[in-house]
């Protein structure tokens, strides 16, 4: 494996969860049909896991960049309910879940081997 593809990798998964933001956009409007909690509690959870994961590398970009100065949301601010997402939006959100994911699992190899990278 050449060093650098670790790059590629990354801004790949950047694309792909641009991606699926916009397809989450661009898919109007909530659910029409009538949803039990299990279908709330299971997005809600989708939403909450994405968010996480999403602390989780800009936490690792910070550690690799430490003169970044990239902003969060202060704790809690998720916390407001979430308008019901359709069935497709869901799809696209466990897609973008899967994509940030990886993208964690990238950033920690990055991590670890940027300043051998860094030598060549």
């Amino acid at each position: 494996k050449r060093p650098f593809a670790i790059f590629y990798y990354i801004i790949t998964h950047n694309i792909r969860i641009t991606r699926e933001l916009n397809n989450i956009q661009l898919e109007q409007g909530s659910a029409d049909e009538e949803v039990g909690q299990d279908v709330v509690l299971r997005q809600q959870k989708l939403i909450a896991d994405c968010d996480r994961f999403f602390v989780k590398n800009v936490s690792l970009l910070k550690s690799i960049d430490p003169a970044s100065d990239i902003q969060l949301l202060s704790d809690g601010m998720l916390k407001q309910p979430h308008m019901l997402l359709s069935s497709h939006q869901e799809i696209y959100l466990e897609k973008m879940l899967v994509e940030l994911k990886a993208m964690n699992n990238d950033l920690e190899i990055l991590a670890e081997k940027l300043p051998r990278i860094m030598q060549l």
